[in-house]
């Protein structure tokens, strides 16, 4: 991005992650570690695995149809470990139907040893 380094506040992706192969998916999260200020949250929202039977047929039929053939493999992310790859220090996770919001800050100790 043609942005600044520490130029924005908060930086936050909606249901774009899932989206993106594993390589891809790392420079996208380095890249708003890079333009976010130190200590500065990062807003994550995407799918999220489900419990109950009904649920798990109705995301797995949605993903079968909908979306690319690594979502599978996203879905089982570790985040905190993407998240660290990143800078990020996760800081918390919410669920949702179908979704989770993940929270996380830069981690401006990491940025200084980098």
């Amino acid at each position: 991005m043609s942005f600044e380094d520490d130029e924005f506040d908060i930086v936050m992706i909606s249901f774009a992650l899932h989206e993106l192969e594993h390589e891809l998916m790392m420079q996208v999260l380095s890249e708003m570690n890079r333009v976010v200020k130190d200590n500065g949250p990062l807003y994550i929202i995407d799918y999220e695995l489900e419990e109950t039977l009904i649920k798990k047929l109705i995301l797995s039929a949605n993903l079968k149809l909908f979306e690319p053939a690594h979502m599978q493999r996203f879905l089982r992310y570790d985040l905190k470990e993407l998240l660290a790859g990143a800078g990020f220090r996760f800081t918390g996770q919410e669920k949702s139907l179908f979704s989770k919001l993940i929270s996380a800050e830069k981690n401006a100790r990491v940025q200084a040893e980098r």
